[in-house]
C-alpha cells in the first residue's frame, strides 16, 4: 500500500527550498571547476550527427524533468545529510584523477557524473537518492560512448544473415567474411552497414521508455531486451533491401542516396516498433469498477523551513572531497617537467642505412595547431628511391596529443582537410628476420590515394600496441616520479595508390631503421634531463 501523498504542492517548494538551493549551488561549483571535462563532452556531442550522440544533449533536461515529476513524493521525505557517502567519493575521485592523467576523456566524464551524484547523495541523504535513483542514473546516458568495439560483431552478424536472406530469396551468394558475391556483383559490409550509427540512441530511448511505461522489473527488462535486438534486425532488413533492390533492377536513386533513405526509414521504424512493444508490455490499467486504496489525506499544513546549517556543512564537505582531485591533477601538471627528452641529435644522425636517407626535417612544422612541444617530438621524411616514409617519434607525457598531432598531419597529406575516410584500425604482426613486431595499421582513404600508417608504443626495451597499458605506464611514471617514459612511434607513407606498395615501403623502412631508432631512444632514456 502506497503512503499518502499530499495534494499541496507548496509543501515541496517551501520545505525543500533551502536544501534544493544548496544542492544546485554545489552542482554549479562542480560544473565550474570541471568545466574542461564538461566542454570535452559537449564538443564530442557536436562533432557527430544526431545518429551518434545527438540524444546526449537531451539527457540532462530529461533527467531534470524526471526529478521534477517526483516532487510530490519528495515532499513526504525530510532530507538529511549522509556522511557515509564519503567512502564512495574516494574511488570516484581517484578514478577521475587517473583518467585525467591518462587523458581518457569518457572515463573522466563518467567519474564526474558519479561524483556529482554522490554529492547530491551526501547532501540530501539516502531516502532522497533512492527516490531519484533512475533520474540520477539516467545521466550516465549523456556519455559519448563509442560502439566501435562492437563493429566486428555487428559487421559479421549483418553479413552472415544478409547472405542467409539473399539465398532463401533465390539468389546464389558466395560469402568471404564480411563480403559476398552475387553473380558478378561484389558486396562488402563496411562500418556504416553495421548498424552502430544509432545503437546508443535506441538503447537510451528504450531504457527511458521502459521506465516510463512499466513498473514491474520483469516488464522493464523485457522491453530493454527488445531494445537490444530490434536495432540488429532492423539494420539487417535495411541491408537486405539495399541488395535486393539492386539485384532486381528496381529503379534506383543512387547507392549513397539509397543508403541514406534506408537508414532514416530503418531508424524511425525501429523507434515505432519499440513504442508499440512498450504499449504491449506496459502494466495493465486498473479494471473498470476497481479503485485504488486511498489513504485519507490529512489536512495540509505549512512545513517548517529546514535549517540551512547542516546542509551547508554537508555541501562544503562534499565539495572538499570532490575538488581535491582536480587540485592534485593540476599540481602534478605544474611540478612535472614539461620537457621530455627525445634523442633529437641521435635520430637526426640516422640515415644511409640500406639506401634510406633523411630528406626533410618536419619537426617544427606542426601542420596546424599542435600542443606537443617541438623538443618532445622528431618528425622527418625519409626516402629510398621512389619510396617515401615519414617517421614520427613523440616522447611526451600526453599520448593523446602525440596521436592528434600525427593524425592531423596524415589528413593533410591525404587531402588537405578531414573529408578523407579513416579505416578501422587493424592489428598486424610484422616479421623481419627473427624478429616480430606488432603494429596497429590505419589507412586514410581518399579518391586520389590513401595514407597508410603503422604505430606502436615503446618504453624501456618493450614494444606493444596496447594503448591502455601504455597510458597506465605513463600515469604510474607521473605519479611516482619514475623515469620510464613512453614513446609513440608512427611510420606513415605519402599518398599512395597501391596499399600493398605502401605496406612494402613501411616494412622496408622498419627493417632498415628500427634498430637504430630503438637504440637512440634507449640511449636518451639513460641521459640526465634538464
Amino acid at each position: 500500500m502506497d503512503s499518502s501523498v499530499t495534494e499541496d504542492p507548496g509543501n515541496f517548494s517551501i520545505g525543500w527550498s533551502v536544501p534544493l538551493a544548496i544542492v544546485i549551488a554545489a552542482v554549479l561549483v562542480i560544473g565550474a571547476v570541471f568545466f574542461d571535462t564538461l566542454k570535452d563532452m559537449v564538443s564530442t556531442w557536436s562533432k557527430f550527427g544526431y545518429f551518434y550522440y545527438g540524444h546526449c544533449i537531451l539527457v540532462a533536461p530529461i533527467s531534470a524533468w524526471l526529478i521534477w515529476s517526483k516532487r510530490r513524493r519528495l515532499a513526504q521525505i525530510t532530507p538529511s545529510p549522509e556522511y557515509r557517502v564519503l567512502s564512495l567519493m574516494l574511488p570516484a575521485g581517484l578514478a577521475w584523477l587517473l583518467a585525467y592523467l591518462a587523458e581518457v576523456a569518457v572515463a573522466q566524464q563518467a567519474a564526474l557524473i558519479a561524483c556529482t551524484i554522490l554529492v547530491v547523495w551526501l547532501i540530501l541523504g539516502t531516502r532522497v537518492v533512492k527516490t531519484l535513483a533512475f533520474p540520477l542514473g539516467f545521466l550516465f546516458f549523456a556519455l559519448p560512448i563509442s560502439t566501435e568495439g562492437l563493429l566486428p560483431f555487428l559487421m559479421d552478424f549483418t553479413a552472415n544473415f544478409t547472405v542467409f536472406l539473399v539465398r532463401i530469396s533465390g539468389f546464389d551468394a558466395v560469402q568471404d567474411g564480411t563480403s559476398f558475391m552475387i553473380g558478378n556483383h561484389r558486396w562488402v559490409v563496411v562500418e556504416l552497414c553495421s548498424g552502430n550509427l544509432y545503437l546508443t540512441l535506441i538503447i537510451t530511448a528504450g531504457v527511458l521508455f521502459s521506465y516510463l511505461t512499466a513498473k514491474s522489473w520483469w516488464r522493464r527488462l523485457l522491453l530493454v531486451g527488445f531494445t537490444l535486438t530490434i536495432p540488429l534486425i532492423s539494420n539487417l532488413v535495411r541491408t537486405y533491401l539495399i541488395v535486393l533492390t539492386f539485384e532486381l533492377d528496381v529503379p534506383q536513386l543512387g547507392p549513397l542516396k539509397e543508403h541514406e533513405i534506408f537508414a532514416e526509414v530503418g531508424f524511425w521504424l525501429t523507434v515505432t516498433v519499440l513504442f508499440l512493444l512498450g504499449f504491449l508490455v506496459r502494466d495493465p490499467p486498473a479494471k473498470k469498477g476497481e479503485s485504488k486504496t486511498i489513504v485519507p489525506v490529512r489536512p495540509a499544513r505549512q512545513p517548517a523551513r529546514l535549517p540551512a546549517g547542516p546542509f551547508i556543512s554537508a555541501a562544503l564537505t562534499a565539495l572538499a572531497a570532490v575538488l581535491i582531485w582536480p587540485g592534485l591533477g593540476y599540481a602534478i601538471d605544474r611540478v612535472e617537467s614539461e620537457r621530455i627528452p627525445v634523442p633529437r641529435t641521435a635520430l637526426q644522425e640516422l640515415g644511409g642505412v640500406a639506401g634510406w636517407q633523411g630528406l626533410i626535417d618536419l619537426s617544427k612544422n606542426s601542420f596546424g595547431e599542435s600542443k606537443v612541444p617541438v623538443e618532445a617530438k622528431f618528425h622527418r621524411l625519409y626516402g629510398n628511391g621512389r619510396q617515401l616514409v615519414f617517421l614520427y617519434v613523440c616522447q611526451y607525457r600526453r599520448l593523446t596529443q602525440c596521436m592528434a598531432d600525427v593524425e592531423h598531419m596524415q589528413y593533410v597529406m591525404a587531402r588537405g582537410d578531414r573529408d578523407g575516410k579513416k579505416s578501422r584500425p587493424i592489428h598486424r604482426r610484422i616479421h623481419f628476420g627473427e624478429r616480430t613486431l606488432e603494429v596497429i595499421q590505419t589507412q586514410i582513404e581518399e579518391m586520389q590515394g590513401s595514407v597508410l600508417s603503422w604505430h606502436w608504443y615503446r618504453y624501456g626495451n618493450r614494444s606493444n600496441t596496447n594503448r591502455a597499458l601504455a597510458q597506465l605506464t605513463e600515469v604510474w611514471s607521473r605519479l611516482t616520479g619514475g623515469s620510464e617514459e613512453v614513446a609513440t612511434i608512427i611510420l606513415s607513407t605519402e599518398r599512395v595508390k597501391d596499399r600493398a606498395g605502401g605496406e612494402q615501403a613501411l616494412q622496408s623502412f622498419a627493417e632498415s631503421m628500427l634498430t637504430g631508432i630503438e637504440q637512440a631512444l634507449l640511449k636518451a632514456h639513460h641521459q640526465p634531463t634538464n
